[in-house]
């Protein structure tokens, strides 16, 4: 599958999947990497400031079937949801909340 297949195919995955985790109104971008972070399938950041989410796909996604590789997005996007979750409890621990 060529790049932009694939960019296609992640972004028509996104479009689906998005409107779950109330991140419509974000820009997004989707990167296919050559390197292999160890075996990692995607990655997601998102900056809530700018409104912007960044899908990394690397080259194990390819190896996985479309369930699994559905189920990584999803895995992913998940992290949009416990992120911010994550960083208010450092700062209470920090005592800075």
């Amino acid at each position: 599958m060529s790049k932009s297949q694939t960019i296609r195919k992640v972004n028509k995955l996104l479009d689906e999947l998005i409107p779950l985790f109330c991140l419509q109104s974000y820009d997004k971008t989707i990167n296919i990497k050559e390197d292999d972070r160890n075996t990692w399938v995607a990655s997601v950041s998102i900056d809530d400031v700018y409104k912007t989410i960044t899908v990394d796909i690397y080259p194990m996604f390819f190896k996985e079937t479309e369930q699994r590789q559905r189920r990584a997005i999803i895995h992913e996007l998940s992290h949009t949801i416990t992120t911010c979750n994550f960083y208010d409890a450092l700062e209470i621990l920090k005592g800075k909340f």
